[in-house]
């Protein structure tokens, strides 16, 4: 009887996970059991702690504090290639004058049409939503910008403008270093993004920087040491 029963209860279980995304009485049992395990992963942000301890709720004191630490944060470092103590040549890089490989029409449209539609706006009030609407001809004119972007080594500052939302990470009342940021890029930095994204994964092929055997569940990627060097080196 006591088997028995351990096999019904496991049935039962198996039942309510499969069921659990379903609309009826089998999935509001599931979750009325399980809500009370779950709780907010961050707690609302209600101020900033100045150095004297003292609370900060004004809304534009708090952005300006933001502001000052995530610019020291991201400030950009000053690198010396080659270094003056290390006694070792420059790097010649083989493939130094290979050219990136040029933006297409085509390509352009099927990252647009490979994005999910989303609604959130950036700092300039558009969204992939909005561009989805846009007329695909006009987007012969980004292919143009997109092209010397890729030559020049240049991205456009007001694609640099971003909007960002900070949630605190334990408690409401924190310091700036201890709030995490949200950064919602230009939505044509994005599809830059993408486009970028497409021929770094190129590379990483054509030059065997990336093994054919792989540990994880995404079929050709794998964090390798080999990877975080080149980046570091970017």
């Amino acid at each position: 009887a006591r088997f028995e029963l351990k096999k019904f209860q496991k049935e039962q279980l198996a039942k309510q996970l499969k069921e659990r995304h379903l609309s009826g009485e089998t999935s509001r049992l599931f979750w009325g059991k399980t809500k009370r395990h779950f709780h907010p992963v961050s707690s609302s942000f209600r101020g900033f702690l100045s150095p004297c301890e003292e609370i900060i709720k004004d809304s534009q004191i708090m952005a300006n504090m933001t502001a000052d630490h995530y610019e020291r944060l991201f400030e950009a470092p000053v690198v010396i290639r080659p270094h003056p103590y290390v006694d070792a040549p420059p790097v010649q890089w083989k493939n130094a004058a290979e050219p990136i490989p040029m933006v297409t029409y085509p390509e352009i449209v099927n990252i647009l049409r490979s994005k999910k539609k989303e609604k959130c706006l950036d700092i300039h009030e558009l969204s992939p939503f909005i561009l989805d609407k846009i007329p695909q001809n006009y987007w012969h004119l980004l292919v143009q910008l997109y092209n010397y972007s890729f030559t020049e080594g240049y991205i456009l500052k007001k694609f640099k403008e971003v909007r960002m939302i900070f949630l605190a990470k334990k408690n409401a009342v924190c310091s700036p270093d201890q709030t995490r940021s949200i950064s919602l890029l230009d939505s044509f930095l994005k599809v830059q993004e993408k486009l970028f994204h497409n021929r770094f994964l190129k590379i990483l092929n054509e030059h065997g920087i990336l093994p054919d055997n792989q540990s994880g569940f995404r079929a050709g990627f794998r964090l390798q040491t080999r990877v975080l060097l080149l980046i570091e080196q970017l």
